[in-house]
């Protein structure tokens, strides 16, 4: 039988490619130290080390991971010169080989020309800018707000998941951006400027770590100085702190904070829009019940109208009845008349007659006729 097959656990593979790495840069490079120039950004104690960001003073994004014994931390923002010496550290998941510092000592110190006092004192006028009322956008039937982050970052993640439900109320848009590049973030930041009245707010946001001091260049935070669309920002870790953040209209301490203040103002949004709607019903009910009443009297008022229009026609046909009777009674009184006149001639002239005969007879017997 053939020898049995060497099995080891990941971590093992890892801590081997961890020790040729070592072996090789420790031939490349020799045990001896060097001299590196930079930035100290990010100064962290942890257990009797001092962690910190050495930043390239030409290339912002080109940073270095360095530590040091003790708990002295570097100077923010200040230009140091380090005597360190070159480690290399295997990361996974998607295993990669990052070099690190074991700073022996700090050579040298001098006050870098960006510092933040100075960079405050450059912004001063945008920093005591009154503020956006940025929960006014909520006003709106459906606000709209832009998001810039990196490609697939936590951020997106971390707002998206508590506007769970709430996505028919808010127009949330995401424009991917390199954040560790500052011309980037400004491009796309001052690129949104022009829309006015489509864009109601912009979220500057993502997680923290490596980079973030990147938001601090004098070319984000200019861009942010010139802002026309009120701005949000939710940079990093709680303990984090930027100068974007005070130039922003209103700030959060990580993005899942922002995205649960926004789930509360939707919340709120629509508790509002609910009530409005009940209260347009009872309003609604009530007028119906209004009209109702007026039908109800104007029926009512019909009523009376047509009893009133049938007894009047009663009395017209009463006077009607009345009229023909008189009418009859008129006819026969004519016709009475027309009698007793008829008679009237006719015994006048039986007496005309008869007084010729007498006439007649008497000068008869006077003339000697009879």
């Amino acid at each position: 039988m053939g020898e049995q097959p060497v099995t080891c656990r990941p971590s093992g593979v890892v801590s081997l490619l961890q020790r040729v790495v070592d072996g090789v840069a420790g031939t490349a490079l020799g045990a001896s130290p060097i001299y590196v120039l930079g930035i100290g950004r990010n100064p962290k104690p942890w257990d009797n080390r001092c962690y910190f960001d050495l930043e390239d003073p030409d290339v912002p994004t080109v940073r270095l991971r360095a530590w040091m014994e003790g708990k002295k931390i570097p100077e923010w923002n200040h230009l140091i010169v380090v005597c360190a010496l070159v480690r290399f550290k295997v990361k996974k998941p998607g295993i990669s080989v990052e070099p690190e510092l074991e700073v022996l000592g700090i050579q040298e110190t001098m006050v870098s020309s960006t510092s933040r006092d100075e960079l405050r004192m450059r912004f001063m006028e945008a920093l005591q800018r009154p503020k956006a009322v940025v929960v006014d956008m909520f006003l709106k039937e459906k606000p709209s707000m832009v998001l810039l982050t990196s490609q697939g970052g936590e951020a997106d993640r971390d707002i998206r998941t508590q506007l769970a439900g709430y996505e028919d109320l808010l127009t949330f848009d995401v424009v991917p951006v390199k954040m560790m590049n500052p011309e980037s973030v400004a491009q796309a930041f001052r690129a949104l400027q022009v829309k006015v009245g489509q864009v109601d707010c912009i979220v500057l946001a993502r997680g923290g770590g490596e980079g973030i001091q990147a938001l601090e260049h004098d070319v984000v935070l200019a861009a942010l100085s010139e802002r026309v669309i009120p701005v949000m920002t939710a940079i990093g870790h709680a303990s984090d702190s930027t100068l974007a953040d005070e130039l922003a209209d209103l700030t959060f301490p990580v993005p899942g904070a922002l995205g649960r203040w926004l789930r509360d103002q939707l919340e709120a949004k629509a508790r509002r829009a609910a009530e409005q709607k009940r209260l347009s019903l009872v309003d609604l009910d009530k007028e119906y019940r209004t009209v109702l009443g007026k039908l109800e009297i104007l029926d009512k008022d019909r009523l009376e109208r047509t009893a009133k229009l049938a007894q009047i026609e009663q009395e017209r046909a009463k006077d009607r009845t009345a009229l023909a009777e008189s009418d009859v009674a008129l006819g026969a009184l004519r016709k009475e008349r027309a009698d007793i006149l008829f008679d009237q001639r006719r015994w006048k002239w039986v007496a005309v007659i008869a007084l010729g005969v007498m006439v007649g007879w008497v000068l008869g017997r006077v003339i000697g006729w009879w």
